[in-house]
């Protein structure tokens, strides 16, 4: 389409993007993401930018980055669809009224991780509509809800909303194996960036100010 075009012939140009976003996959990249002190810049959680750092590494244009978020949107609106049991028809509506949206439209050419976080929220919303016994499918929804965590600070309590209004079909499909399959992925993509800004900083959510937490006021 025109956008993809757009995206292979732009570089980014927006401030979030090269403040924020950019910095954090080189960071990935060279491994200082895995510290993290009040002195080091920024501390967001970063678990989108993952795909961000791969887009760097292979030298693919950084501004294809969230076009591929809403073909991703694309096929996380469609399989919700499928789940919530709609017609193949209207969940290909469901998904194109979704893709089309002026706030995902707006972010195209930028390398912003709120679709990305979106789509992550679709595709948790969809596997916990139809809970499975596989240890793959636990493995599936711990990625998916630790990428949703892992993304941004509101992520995690979307991430632990959809637990807690699944907590009882869950827990009935839960083994200690099972348990392990899920908590592994969650941990390593959501709960880490908390974990690793606790001990740098003595505040999960650094730079922000959270209950008893003190933030950065600058």
């Amino acid at each position: 389409s025109y956008a993809a075009l757009q995206s292979i012939n732009s570089t980014p140009q927006e401030a979030d993007s090269l403040s924020i976003h950019i910095p954090i996959a080189k960071s990935v990249l060279d491994g200082s993401f895995l510290s993290a002190t009040k002195q080091s810049g920024v501390l967001y959680p970063a678990s989108n930018e993952y795909i961000l750092s791969l887009l760097i590494f292979l030298n693919i244009p950084l501004n294809i980055f969230n076009v591929l978020s809403v073909v991703f949107l694309f096929f996380t609106s469609f399989f919700l669809g499928v789940r919530l049991k709609f017609s193949k028809d209207f969940s290909v509506v469901f998904a194109t009224t979704f893709c089309t949206l002026y706030g995902v439209q707006r972010w195209l050419l930028t390398q912003k991780i709120d679709v990305w976080l979106l789509g992550f929220f679709l595709l948790s919303l969809a596997l916990l509509q139809k809970i499975k016994s596989e240890r793959s499918y636990f493995f599936v929804l711990g990625v998916s809800l630790g990428m949703l965590a892992g993304g941004k600070f509101t992520g995690i309590f979307f991430a632990i909303l959809l637990i807690l209004f699944h907590a009882k079909k869950l827990v009935k499909n839960l083994t200690y194996q099972r348990l392990i399959f899920f908590i592994f992925p969650f941990t390593i993509l959501g709960l880490f960036w908390y974990i690793r800004n606790y001990i740098g900083t003595g505040n999960p959510f650094y730079p922000l100010p959270f209950l008893i937490f003190e933030g950065n006021s600058q």
